[in-house]
């Protein structure tokens, strides 16, 4: 067994050639591992160089290697190591190399890697360094260059000098006093402003005091009359627009200021978005004008001149709400209307749902009419879409405008059908039935 005082030559040469190689190609890394394995010390490796650490692995391998001869040669028999174990001694030994080429070979790419690091660090610090450098250069030759300008400033004459400073602070003064007028200017004219709106507020608001009653809550249809009077009120006085929604909110109903108060921004201040506002959450629509003019009755204690005008409000309000502006188009409208009064249920609801594509919300004549030659040519007479394709054999359809639908026969012509069908309604006065048909 190999101990501390055997020479370390002999021990050496007790190797192979193979493991001699072996322990050369071990880096220290690998070393340190073998021998704190070993047992040995971190506080003594810390003492250790590279042939101090070669030199006691060596022992320790050695040592290790003849005891596990001498255990071997109790146990076996005598006898000399078979082609078999050679080759499996061998075959270990060639892939402990091979374990150890790939450490080695991990070590160097290790080794490159922390080189090129190192060599990294080094070229950006020569780089910041030169950065620096040249930093503290232009700083040199900005400090140099402002002192030739204060060397060239002190050779001017001092009394060319202070004139030029008088002369910029004097300037500097008058900008700072103009900016101040300015200011003043701005802040005097904003607030003669609002002491102009607040004055001309109050002076309309008793111009119109008298002659504008608080609206009521009877009936939404008082809104219409309550508007119209101030407006007409507005335009003889002249008001502008932005005055009026703070002029009427005093005299509006507890509903509508109530309404007008959920209002925020801009929208709260136009005049007209206020009174289409009031109007839709009023539900001032054609519809109910058209309602109201078919159901009003005359009180007891009214003349008819008043239920007259009573009536005239109403269909004004409905012409209005529909933007009827000339004879052709009120024309167009009452005959629209007559027409929609005798649509059965299923062309009525399609004219419904079309209508909110149109851009009078109302259907002239000759879309009106468009629309129900469409809708008639695409359903059949029990308002029952039409399925056809081409080969297909369809039943045969009854054209509803030569019997049984009330429109009558050609002249001269039988029915090729008839059909038991219950007789049309009477026609009905125009304003009777508008209120089945208006949107």
């Amino acid at each position: 067994m190999a101990t501390s005082l055997e020479h370390f030559d002999t021990v050496w040469a007790s190797l192979s050639t193979t493991e001699q190689s072996n322990i050369k190609k071990m880096s220290d890394v690998r070393l340190r591992e073998k021998l704190g394995g070993a047992g040995v010390g971190s506080a003594e490796l810390g003492t250790l160089d590279r042939t101090a650490m070669l030199e006691k692995w060596t022992r320790l391998y050695v040592a290790e290697s003849r005891k596990m001869e001498s255990v071997a040669a109790e146990s076996l028999p005598l006898t000399s190591p078979t082609s078999v174990e050679r080759v499996t001694r061998d075959r270990d030994r060639d892939r402990e190399e091979k374990i150890h080429d790939r450490e080695l070979e991990r070590e160097r790419m290790q080794l490159e890697r922390e080189k090129w690091q190192a060599e990294r660090e080094l070229e950006e610090r020569k780089m910041q360094a030169e950065r620096e450098d040249k930093i503290q250069e232009r700083e040199l030759e900005r400090e140099k260059l402002q002192l030739e300008r204060d060397k060239l400033a002190r050779t001017y004459e001092e009394g060319e000098d202070r004139r030029r400073r008088e002369t910029a602070e004097d300037g500097f003064r008058q900008e700072q006093l103009r900016l101040q007028t300015e200011q003043l200017d701005f802040a005097k004219q904003k607030e003669q402003k609002n002491e102009a709106l607040v004055f001309r507020v109050k002076q309309y608001g008793d111009a119109i005091r008298n002659s504008v009653s608080k609206m009521t809550d009877n009936s939404p249809i008082d809104f219409l009359p309550f508007i119209a009077n101030c407006e007409r009120l507005f335009d003889s006085l002249v008001v502008p627009p932005e005055l009026r929604v703070s002029l009427i909110t005093l005299y509006l109903s507890d509903r509508c200021r109530n309404l007008s108060n959920r209002l925020q921004g801009e929208d709260a201040t136009s005049y007209e978005f206020v009174k289409q506002y009031l109007m839709d959450q009023l539900r001032l629509v054609p519809s109910y004008f058209v309602d109201q003019f078919n159901h009003i009755t005359k009180y007891q204690s009214e003349t008819y001149k008043s239920f007259a005008s009573r009536l005239t409000t109403l269909l004004k309000y409905y012409i209005d709400s529909r933007k009827v502006t000339d004879i052709d188009s009120l024309l167009q409208l009452l005959v629209c209307d007559r027409i929609k009064s005798v649509l059965p249920e299923g062309a009525s609801s399609h004219l419904l749902r079309t209508k909110v594509s149109l851009e009078h919300q109302w259907a002239r004549m000759d879309n009106l009419c468009d629309v129900l030659d469409t809708y008639y040519s695409l359903y059949d007479r029990f308002d029952k879409p039409k399925a056809s394709a081409l080969g297909a054999n369809a039943a045969p359809q009854v054209n509803r405008f030569q019997s049984g639908r009330g429109y009558g026969d050609r002249p001269g012509e039988k029915p090729s059908v008839v059909i038991n069908t219950p007789k049309p309604p009477e026609p009905k006065p125009v304003f009777q039935t508008l209120s089945s048909v208006a949107a």
